[in-house]
């Protein structure tokens, strides 16, 4: 099992990760490295630089993409994805990448995004996606 793991499912992992990291911070981070723990660093000027020594929005945006992979990886389409405040360290910019990546993943699962800001919403709607508001 160790060994399957290892030569199937880290590499896909890695593979569809890397491709939402590329999108999702605009060619910035194209090349990671999972450790066997899914700890994660990337590609830093040729160098590899922990996912921890980044910015915590950053840190944010690279985990979204490797949560993202994993289901994808692990499950197909159907399953759940549950967030809470997920894009608040985000800026607009990133934020909107995300909320994008996001859509098209609701597609075929379904995504809880909890949030307290508007914003959220704002983009949503400037994205044409579709979501549903429950305010408390």
């Amino acid at each position: 099992a160790k060994q399957s793991l290892g030569n199937n499912f880290a590499p896909t992992v890695r593979r569809n990760a890397a491709r939402l990291i590329d999108r999702v911070s605009r060619g910035k981070y194209s090349n990671i490295f999972l450790t066997s723990k899914l700890e994660m660093s990337v590609d830093a000027d040729g160098k590899p630089r922990d996912v921890n020594c980044l910015s915590g929005g950053t840190a944010d945006l690279l985990y979204i993409a490797l949560r993202l992979s994993l289901i994808e990886t692990i499950f197909g389409e159907g399953a759940p994805l549950f967030l809470d405040e997920t894009l608040s360290q985000l800026d607009d910019t990133r934020a909107t990448e995300v909320l994008s990546l996001l859509g098209e993943f609701s597609e075929n699962n379904q995504c809880l995004l909890f949030t307290c800001h508007q914003r959220e919403n704002d983009l949503c709607d400037r994205l044409g996606i579709t979501y549903t508001n429950c305010r408390m």
